[in-house]
């Protein structure tokens, strides 16, 4: 039997799902969720601000160490795309197979290709962008040498 049908290897090395979770998170989501239950059997007032606090430190815990993941996971592709493109291409394909909807981190290159992180050096690249693309150099100014009179009224088709 077993040599028609093979063996089948069970178990295997845990992977996490999320680069984020952490143990300080782990231990501010179980906070909030002893909180919630000492108010829902008290109804008191105190127990309900306290729930409320360990709510809102939650979820800015959380929102912080999504932002670190999504960042340091940038950080680590830009490096991967520099040294070895194979891999590169692997880790962004494997982040399509997902699931989950994509949720890219802001980074912008700068003119030499090397990524921005900090916000008001991404709104500067932004400015210099759209300023560069706006106006061009090198290109005539329509207002010199343009005679309207010269136009012929014939049609392109002809």
């Amino acid at each position: 039997m077993k040599k028609a049908c093979g063996t089948k290897k069970q178990g295997g090395p845990t992977r996490t799902l999320t680069a984020w979770w952490n143990e300080e998170i782990k231990e501010v989501i179980q906070t909030k969720k002893k909180l919630f239950k000492e108010w829902v059997k008290s109804k008191n007032e105190e127990d309900y601000i306290q729930y409320r606090l360990a709510r809102r430190d939650a979820k800015r815990k959380t929102r912080l160490s999504k932002e670190a993941s999504w960042k340091k996971y940038g950080e680590d592709l830009s490096a991967m795309c520099q040294t070895s493109t194979r891999d590169f291409y692997k880790s962004v394909k494997a982040m399509r197979v997902r699931d989950n909807p994509f949720d890219p981190t802001s980074v912008v290159n700068d003119p030499k290709g090397q990524p921005l992180y900090e916000d008001d050096l991404i709104t500067g690249r932004w400015e210099e962008y759209f300023y560069d693309l706006l106006n061009p150099a090198g290109i005539l100014d329509i207002g010199e040498g343009f005679d309207p009179s010269q136009l012929t009224t014939k049609s392109p088709i002809s």
